[in-house]
């Protein structure tokens, strides 16, 4: 929604139109417009959890021509006429009520569909971000871009990964650092799959420079050894030995502790 534009003249008509509307048929559009342009009745119903409310302004905007049915089993669904009357549903909203309404669509996608959210990773991902609900949004978007990358679409997989890390930067310590090395180890590996060399070397050069500020030294010999397999790929062979060497003995280090 927020790629769209439309004109000045055209946003203050429909949104006359929508003015125009009773106050329930007004709350049930843009809880809507959040949802989607496409939602169903029953993420609706949970999200303003006014069943009543709900049946009666959808009969309302379905007969002002704003949305139309377009099913009934196994949910009523429906979607917005046109895109335009989507965006000014959306744009009516303040912020913090955006906010509040892409929480509880987030919630109500996980109640309604617990167990079956294979297909809905990426829009939990995007409501819950929308909230400001970083924690769920980066675990969100960990899941979304796995499943992709188990599909083999790496290039789709590396940007849920770059998206999924802005959102990494805004958790509290020590959950930032934690997730961030996650994502970097995940974009790391993906750009080894596409053959992207010079962003897998930034990504492991970046690895190992936060790795050696917290003397984390299981993690940091694996960043090592991936660095040495970079060079090595690379016939970058005085690098490669001198991350391999560092990555074994950090290993050893590791191994005489534990022993």
């Amino acid at each position: 929604l927020d790629t769209l534009h439309m004109p000045a003249t055209v946003q203050a008509v429909i949104r006359a139109r929508l003015d125009r509307l009773d106050l329930e048929a007004r709350q049930v559009l843009r809880a809507a417009s959040v949802v989607g342009r496409d939602f169903t009745r029953e993420i609706l119903v949970r999200v303003l959890a006014a069943p009543d409310q709900v049946g009666k302004a959808l009969e309302t905007l379905t007969a002002a021509g704003i949305i139309r049915q377009t099913a009934v089993l196994p949910e009523r669904a429906y979607t917005f006429r046109h895109a335009l009357s989507h965006e000014a549903a959306y744009a009516g909203l303040l912020e913090h009520q955006r906010a509040d309404l892409h929480a509880r669509v987030g919630t109500a996608i996980e109640e309604l569909y617990a167990g079956q959210l294979g297909d809905r990773l990426d829009r939990l991902a995007q409501h819950f971000s929308l909230a400001e609900n970083w924690p769920k949004a980066v675990d969100y978007g960990l899941k979304a871009a796995a499943q992709t990358e188990g599909l083999n679409q790496f290039v789709d997989a590396l940007r849920l990964l770059d998206r999924t890390r802005e959102w990494a930067t805004l958790l509290d310590e020590p959950h930032r650092r934690e997730r961030v090395v996650e994502i970097l180890f995940r974009q790391e590996r993906v750009c080894d799959a596409l053959g992207v060399r010079e962003r897998q070397r930034l990504h492991l050069e970046e690895l190992v420079a936060i790795l050696e500020s917290v003397d984390d030294s299981h993690l940091l010999a694996e960043a090592l050894l991936r660095k040495g397999e970079l060079h090595t790929i690379l016939r970058e062979f005085d690098p490669a030995e001198e991350a391999l060497e560092r990555s074994l003995q950090l290993r050893r280090t590791i191994g005489d502790t534990i022993g």
